[in-house]
C-alpha cells in the first residue's frame, strides 16, 4: 500500500513539471527573473523522490526503484528475510560430532590372569598342562605370564619365599616391574638356591601390584610350587630301642596336568575336567580324596557327589581322574575359576592337603535395551531440544564401547552419548541435544510437517562383534512464528499518516496547477 501511494504522488508531480517548465521558457523580462525563485520550491518537492531534472530522461521504472529505497519498506522486509532455521542451520554438529572429540576411555580388566595357553622362557609345559618351575645348576627358574591391561601399563611382582630357616632359596630382592609385550606381562626369575637346601616341594608366593581402573593400588597373589630334588634328604628321626622309621619324609601330590573340554562353554553347558596326579614325594600317599567345585555358585558339579576316592599313590607314580561340571544359564561371561583339592595321609597317619585353581572361559550373548524416547510431539524449527537417553545391559556379558545416537528428518544432533563399557546388569544414562531444522536440511521433501526419528545403541560384544538396537519415535516440525514489532495502534497511526501525506500532496499539486495555468494565460494575453 505504501509503495502504491508513493508511486501515485511521484506521477502527479511528474505530470505537473513539464507544463511549468514550458511556461517558464516563454516568460520574458522581469517575469523571467521571478521564475527561478519559484522553481526551487518546486524542485525541492521533485527531488524528494530522487527524479532527474530532465523529465524526458526519467523512465517510470527508475521512479519505482527510487521509492523502494525509502526506509519504510525496510521495516516490512524483516519478516520475509528471517527463516530462522536456515541461517542458523549450522553444520557444526555434523562436522565435529562429540564422539570423535571425546577421547576413547582406556579399557581395563578388573584382574590380571595367567596365560595358561602358551610357552615362555624356561617353561617345559604350559600352565594348563601343569607347569612346574625348572630347577637346575643351582637355580630355580620361575616364569609368570600375566594377561590384562593396567592403568599405566606397569606391573610389579615381589616374592614371598617363606621362612628363611627352612627355605631352600637364597634370600634377596627379586622384585621386577615390567611393561606388556604383545599384551602379556612376562616375569622371568632365576632364584639362586641355598647350598644347604633340603629336598621337597616349596610354595613361592608371587605378589603382583598395579593400578586398577580408578588409579588405586591393587594386588594379586600367585602361588608356584618349586620341587627340589638335588639337595639333601630331610633329617632322620628314631624311636625307642633303635626301632621305628629310619628316615622321615612325606608324600607330595602334584597335579601334573589338567585338561578342560571344551575350553569355552556358554550358559547351561557341561564340561569335562581331566587331571593327572603324580606323587613327587618320598612316601606313599594313602586315602587320596579328590574334591572339586567352584567359588562361583553358577558353576556346579553335574553329579551330586563332588568327590573321587583315588586310593593309594606310590612315590613316583601317577593316577588319572576325570569329572564333569556344568554352568547355569545365569553364569557371567569371562574367565571363571574352578578348584581341585587333594586330601591324603602318609603311612604314619600324617594328613596333607593340596589345592589348585584352574580357569574356564564362559561366553554369553550380549543383550541391551533402552527406554522409549520422550521426544515432544510438536517442535518448532530453529529450537534445540534436549533428549534423555538410557542404555541397559540385560545380558550376562560386558557390553563394550556403548554409544547412543539420535537421527531423523529435520533433526541435527549436536552430540551423542558415550557410556564406555557396561558390565552385566549395569545402566548408562545421558542427554543428547537435538537442533530442529527443516526437513529439507536432512534430505527429506518439504520443510515442515510429520517426521520420524531413530535412537540407535551400538556396542561390541566379548568376541569383538559390533551390534546395535534401534528405537523409533515420531514428531511434527512447525514453521517458526513471524515476529512483528508493530502494535495495532502503531499500524493505525501509520495508516493515518499516509492519508495526511496524500492530502497534503494533493493540495500542493492543485495549487501548482493553478499557478501554472494562471501564468500561462497571462503569457498568452501578452502576446
Amino acid at each position: 500500500m505504501k509503495r502504491i501511494l508513493a508511486l501515485l504522488i511521484a506521477l502527479m508531480l511528474l505530470s505537473a513539471f513539464p507544463t511549468f517548465a514550458l511556461a517558464s521558457d516563454l516568460e520574458a523580462g522581469n517575469e523571467t527573473e521571478a521564475s527561478p525563485e519559484e522553481t526551487p520550491a518546486i524542485e525541492v518537492v521533485l527531488s524528494s523522490p530522487g527524479l532527474s531534472e530532465d523529465p524526458s530522461e526519467t523512465p517510470a521504472p527508475e521512479e519505482t526503484s527510487a521509492v523502494e529505497e525509502t526506509p519504510a519498506p525496510e521495516e516490512t522486509s524483516a519478516p520475509e528475510d528471517t527463516p530462522a532455521p536456515e541461517p542458523t542451520a549450522t553444520a557444526q554438529p555434523e562436522e565435529t560430532p562429540a564422539p570423535e572429540e571425546t577421547p576413547e576411555p582406556l579399557v581395563i580388566v578388573d584382574q590380571l590372569i595367567i596365560d595358561d595357553k602358551h610357552l615362555y622362557e624356561n617353561m617345559d609345559l604350559t600352565y594348563e598342562q601343569g607347569y612346574v618351575p625348572v630347577v637346575e645348576n643351582g637355580f630355580a627358574y620361575l616364569t609368570l605370564p600375566l594377561l590384562g591391561e593396567t592403568y599405566d601399563e606397569k606391573v610389579t611382582v615381589t616374592f614371598n619365599l617363606g621362612s628363611p630357616s627352612s627355605s631352600p632359596f637364597v634370600f634377596g630382592n627379586y622384585s621386577k616391574t615390567v611393561s606388556p609385550e604383545d599384551g602379556v606381562y612376562v616375569f622371568a626369575f632365576a632364584v639362586p638356591l641355598s647350598g644347604s637346601r633340603i629336598n621337597g616341594t616349596y610354595p613361592v608366593i608371587l605378589t603382583a601390584k598395579y593400578l586398577d581402573n580408578r588409579g588405586s593400588q591393587a594386588q594379586q597373589d600367585f602361588t608356584l610350587y618349586v620341587t627340589i630334588t638335588d639337595g639333601s634328604n630331610p633329617p632322620s628321626a628314631s624311636t625307642g630301642g633303635g626301632g621305628g622309621r629310619q628316615t622321615v619324609t612325606a608324600p607330595q601330590l602334584f597335579i601334573k596336568s589338567c585338561e578342560i573340554e571344551p575350553g569355552t562353554v556358554g550358559g547351561e553347558e557341561p564340561f569335562t575336567v581331566s587331571v593327572e596326579i603324580e606323587n613327587i614325594g618320598n612316601l606313599q600317599a594313602r586315602n587320596v580324596l579328590l574334591s572339586f567345585g567352584s567359588a562361583n555358585s553358577e558353576i556346579l558339579p553335574v553329579e551330586t557327589n563332588n568327590m573321587i576316592n583315588l586310593g593309594e599313590i606310590n612315590r613316583g607314580e601317577s593316577k588319572a581322574a576325570s569329572f564333569e561340571m556344568k554352568t547355569t544359564k545365569d553364569v557371567l561371561a569371562g574367565n571363571q575359576s574352578i578348584f581341585i583339592k587333594l586330601d591324603y595321609i602318609d603311612i604314619y597317619g600324617g594328613s596333607f592337603s593340596e589345592s589348585r585353581n584352574f580357569s574356564i572361559r564362559v561366553t554369553q550373548p550380549a543383550e541391551a535395551a533402552t527406554d522409549p524416547i520422550l521426544f515432544p510431539k510438536q517442535v518448532t524449527a530453529g529450537e534445540t531440544v534436549p533428549v534423555s537417553v538410557v542404555a541397559y545391559n540385560t545380558g550376562k556379558s560386558t557390553l563394550h564401547n556403548v554409544t547412543v545416537t539420535i537421527n531423523g528428518g529435520g533433526m541435527i544432533p549436536k552430540s551423542s552419548a558415550f557410556f564406555g563399557d557396561l558390565p552385566p546388569g549395569q545402566t548408562g544414562s545421558g542427554s543428547i541435544e537435538i537442533y530442529v531444522g527443516t526437513l529439507s536440511m536432512t534430505g527429506a521433501a518439504g520443510d515442515y510437517g510429520k517426521t520420524d526419528g531413530v535412537c540407535k545403541i551400538t556396542y561390541t560384544d566379548d568376541d569383538g562383534v559390533k551390534q546395535s538396537i534401534e528405537t523409533k519415535f515420531s514428531s511434527e516440525i512447525l514453521a517458526p512464528k513471524e515476529e512483528s514489532g508493530e502494535s495495532e495502534e502503531e499500524k493505525k497511526a501509520a495508516s493515518q499518516w499516509w492519508i495526511s501525506a496524500l492530502v497534503a500532496f494533493a493540495v500542493i499539486a492543485i495549487t501548482t496547477s493553478i499557478i501554472v495555468t494562471a501564468r500561462f494565460s497571462r503569457m498568452m494575453k501578452m502576446r
